[in-house]
């Protein structure tokens, strides 16, 4: 512990004028000192100084504190890193308290810092002036990275011998286990091999900007060999705890209130060197709760907008399971066949930022998506619920939690107060939780949700109609009052949904119709996904009432095609579309 006698010490030395005026202009106003406040937008200041007591206050946020309390709200710091920064300013040594481990780095974490740094210095060299980089210089211009990014960033190589760090970091005074121990070679019955040789190399900083570890990318893709490496596990490098560029995008994360958090090096890079700097990314692994406490500091939303691929939609559906426990605010982007240097590279800032805009998903509404693609929702809506319920209950908020009941009662279209109940049920491990749901479809006499969004999507689509007609046909529809409209439909393929709507009766249709219209999240390729399930319905039908075997091997081959046809037609659909 520092005593309080030290920390008085360090305050009485440190003027509070010259900490205050490194981050905004201050003028004398009496006995006192004013400026705009650095805490919120003003255009009047309203925030006093006072030297002699060592103290500022803010009449327009409240924000008050001295020189410590300042430099922890202004640059997010611990009271710890805020002391040791103005002790290096009020001139007093606190190695005496190094036993306070959470204060003063050791002997080794220094030691580990030193070679982090020279290390980095030998990679940038080597990427810039060396001949033998000239492979992963055009790597990186062939990648549309600029000269002035690659010096931001302190991009690196590895270069292409198998000790060159490790000589070189020798030749420099460091020992043979500190070397090691840094994670930047590993030990070979021939001797020491550098860890990151052949390899585009991207240094990671702490907040502080103080070089923590290194990552490496693989120049000529090999299946043998790893894309991506980091820095082994050490006192100083923990992957766990860091965020790439988080040093560089922290003021304006803070500035935006909102990190965007991504996937990859690259991924950061691109959106940097584009103008969007509050762009971090975890090391190459899941997220982690210290990750979110970090990015919590500065901000109380975090945006994720990852890959439109598989592994890039489980990354976010493990992202947000993570974050859920956080206090911050989250969504969800899925960009479309792209990652975001993809995108940013081909139509800019602007679109992309358009793009996360239009496309951000809550949370739930994520979840929704994801579980939706992997089991048919009129079928199977107790699994569905199951799936969501543990999500659900994580969350914090006793409102969020009812907001979601309602999103998902909505989507699966059962009553509110049922899947309250069902919810209930989950909580106390109930063992009919799902019965009400199975007996509600037992004695459902509404019409079939599949068949009543098809008949509704049929109406307001008719260019789509056409190429469906072999595939399905009136019969198909085991509701009477639907099946009269799908097949008046059937019979006047041209006519359009105002003239369709004027022609029919059925109030449920109508107010379908009606609501479908004015939907944005209403695609027309919906409307082949739902034809496919109204066929795989009705096969369904047929087999329940057919026993012979020869019919049932039939209609099981043939349930069996459409069931791989539905898969095709949901992996082909963008994420965000769905």
């Amino acid at each position: 512990m520092i005593p309080q006698n030290i920390i008085d010490e360090i305050n009485d030395k440190v003027s509070i004028l010259e900490v205050i005026g490194k981050f905004t202009e201050i003028k004398k106003s009496g006995r006192n000192y004013l400026a705009l406040c650095p805490f919120h937008q003003e255009k009047t200041p309203s925030f006093s100084i006072s030297e002699e007591k060592g103290l500022y206050h803010c009449f327009g946020c409240g924000a008050s504190g001295n020189a410590i309390k300042f430099l922890m709200d202004y640059q997010k710091l611990t009271f710890m890193e805020a002391l040791q920064e103005l002790s290096k300013v009020a001139g007093i040594d606190l190695e005496r308290f190094r036993e306070d481990k959470d204060f003063h780095p050791s002997k080794e974490k220094e030691t580990f810092i030193l070679i982090n740094r020279e290390a980095m210095l030998y990679y940038h060299q080597l990427l810039l002036q060396e001949t033998k980089s000239e492979s992963a210089r055009e790597y990186l211009k062939k990648r549309k990275i600029t000269l002035e990014t690659v010096k931001t960033f302190r991009l690196g190589f590895g270069g292409t011998d198998w000790s060159g760090i490790f000589e070189h970091l020798k030749k420099k005074g460091f020992q043979e286990e500190d070397i090691l121990k840094a994670g930047l070679v590993s030990k070979g019955t021939n001797g020491f091999i550098d860890r990151f040789r052949e390899r585009i190399i991207f240094p990671i900083f702490d907040k502080e900007g103080e070089v923590t570890g290194f990552g490496g990318r693989i120049l000529n893709e090999d299946k043998k060999v790893a894309k991506y490496l980091n820095s082994a596990e050490n006192l100083l490098f923990h992957k766990g705890s860091l965020l790439y560029a988080f040093h560089l995008a922290k003021d304006e994360i803070s500035r935006k209130k909102e990190a965007i958090l991504v996937e990859g090096y690259m991924d950061v890079i691109a959106l940097h060197q584009n103008g969007i700097q509050n762009v971090v990314a975890p090391l190459g692994t899941a997220l982690t709760e210290n990750q979110l406490r970090l990015i919590k500091r500065y901000c109380d939303q975090v945006l994720f907008a990852f890959d439109g691929d598989s592994a890039g939609i489980t990354a976010a559906n493990r992202a947000i399971d993570i974050a859920v426990r956080s206090d911050l605010s989250q969504n969800v982007v899925i960009l479309n066949k792209k990652d975001p240097y993809d995108y940013v590279m081909e139509h800019g800032a602007e679109s992309f930022l358009s793009y996360l805009k239009e496309k951000r998903l809550s949370p739930m509404d994520f979840k929704i998506r994801y579980f939706s693609r992997q089991l048919d929702i009129h079928t199977e809506k107790v699994k569905f619920l199951l799936l969501l319920f543990p999500y659900i209950n994580q969350t914090q908020s006793a409102v969020t939690r009812e907001s979601y009941l309602k999103k998902v009662s909505d989507y699966i279209q059962e009553d509110f107060r049922l899947i309250l109940s069902e919810y209930q049920s989950f909580l106390k491990k109930d063992k009919n939780l799902g019965k009400r749901i199975e007996e509600s479809k037992r004695n459902d006499k509404k019409i079939n949700p599949v068949e009543k969004e098809f008949v509704a999507l049929w109406a307001l689509f008719p260019e789509e109609r056409l190429p469906l007609q072999t595939l399905i046909n009136p019969e198909m529809l085991e509701n009477e009052g639907v099946r009269e409209i799908f097949q008046f439909i059937w019979e006047n393929p041209m006519k359009e949904a105002k003239e369709i709507m004027a022609a029919i009766q059925n109030e449920e249709m109508v107010r379908t119709i009606s609501e479908y219209a004015q939907r944005e999240d209403i695609k027309p390729f919906l409307l082949k996904e739902l034809a496919y399930r109204l066929k795989l319905n009705y096969i369904k039908r047929i087999m329940a009432k057919n026993h012979d075997p020869l019919r049932q091997s039939e209609l099981k081959n043939e349930s069996f095609l459409l069931e791989k046809e539905l898969r095709k037609i949901e992996q082909s659909v963008p994420f965000s579309e769905i």
